[in-house]
């Protein structure tokens, strides 16, 4: 099984801001899931929007929604609405992610450890965040 990568709202930006994505494309092209909640919130910058349509539209990545009522969207309303005792809320697009990469055995890709790691650390899933992109390209 090709491994597949679930992108949260801060890190695809990374790479879109300084207009870089090319690098996803080269490392991860067909393996980048975004989940439906951050093409949502990325269409509050149109800019950075045509920029993932762009990919979207080249087959570099693909935009994946979760079906109301299974375990990943159980999952992803308990950690924006009702955590459990000792985890905080966060945000629609890493709760996404993280619900996604759990129940499909891929890997996070979020720059928010702050945030995640209660989460990466339960759910005991990969998680990556755009320097590892860099570093990858620029390690011989």
């Amino acid at each position: 099984m090709t491994e597949k990568y679930f992108f949260d709202t801060d890190c695809l930006p990374a790479f879109l801001w300084v207009r870089e994505e090319s690098i996803l494309a080269r490392l991860y092209a067909g393996r980048i899931i975004l989940p439906a909640q951050v093409y949502h919130e990325l269409q509050k910058v149109p800019h950075l929007l045509a920029r993932v349509d762009t990919l979207k539209n080249n087959g570099y990545l693909s935009v994946e929604s979760m079906e109301a009522g299974s375990e990943e969207y159980t999952n992803y309303l308990q950690m924006t609405t009702a955590p459990e005792k000792g985890m905080r809320i966060i945000g629609r697009g890493e709760a996404a992610g993280i619900a996604m990469a759990k129940q499909r055995a891929g890997t996070l890709a979020s720059n928010n450890l702050r945030d995640i790691r209660p989460y990466v650390e339960k759910y005991e899933i990969s998680h990556i965040s755009s320097p590892y992109f860099y570093w990858l390209l620029f390690t011989p």
